[in-house]
C-alpha cells in the first residue's frame, strides 16, 4: 500500500469510527427501520469511500456535512424508489414489485411493504384528484415532465415544481405518521 492508500484507509476507518453512530440515529429518523437503517449507512460508506481523497479533515464542519447529506439523499433516494415500485391502476393500489438486482430489497420485508403500501395509499387520500393523477404519472409511473406538461396543459416548469412539492409533502407525512 502507498502513503496515500494509508492516509485514506486511516481517514475511512476514523470517519466511521466518529460518525457511524450518529449517521445510523439520523437514518434511523428517516426510513424508521434499523436494519434497513444500516444498509443505507453501509451503502453511504461506500459512496463516502469512493471519495475519501477529496474529504479533508475528519473533524471539519464540511466533512460532517458531506457525510449527513451522503446519507440523507441515499435513504431518500431509497424511500423514493421504494415509492416508484408500487403498481397502481386508476383507482387504488394493486400489487408491489420488488426488484432482483437490488441487494437492499432482501431488508424490506413483507411488513415494511405493507407498511410503505398502506402509507402511500393515505397519502395518496390527502391529494386532490387532480394532484393525485399527476403524483401517480410522474412518481409512480414514470412520466417524463415535458409528457406531463403536455398531458395536463402545465409548463414543465410547473410539472418540476409540483412533483418536487409533491416529495416533499410525501417526506413530511412520512415523518409524521410515526
Amino acid at each position: 500500500m502507498t502513503t496515500d492508500q494509508m492516509n485514506d484507509h486511516d481517514k475511512f476507518v476514523e470517519l466511521y469510527e466518529l460518525y457511524s453512530h450518529f449517521l445510523l440515529k439520523f437514518a434511523i429518523s428517516i426510513v424508521k427501520s434499523p436494519q434497513l437503517a444500516e444498509d443505507l449507512v453501509q451503502d453511504s460508506y461506500v459512496k463516502i469511500f469512493k471519495h475519501i481523497s477529496e474529504i479533508e479533515a475528519p473533524t471539519s464542519a464540511r466533512t460532517r456535512r458531506y457525510l449527513v447529506v451522503t446519507v440523507r439523499n441515499t435513504c431518500y433516494d431509497y424511500l423514493d424508489k421504494m415509492v416508484s415500485k408500487v403498481v397502481l391502476t386508476d383507482d387504488h393500489l394493486v400489487d408491489y414489485e420488488i426488484s432482483q438486482d437490488n441487494p437492499l430489497d432482501s431488508v424490506w420485508d413483507d411488513f415494511s411493504t405493507n407498511e410503505i403500501r398502506n402509507k402511500l395509499r393515505l397519502f395518496l387520500e390527502t391529494l386532490s384528484d387532480s394532484d393525485r393523477r399527476l403524483f401517480e404519472d410522474a412518481i409512480i409511473r414514470g412520466y417524463r415532465h415535458r409528457e406531463l406538461a403536455e398531458k395536463y396543459g402545465y409548463t414543465k416548469t410547473n410539472v418540476t415544481v409540483k412533483i418536487f412539492r409533491f416529495r416533499v409533502r410525501f417526506r413530511k407525512f412520512l415523518e409524521n405518521e410515526d
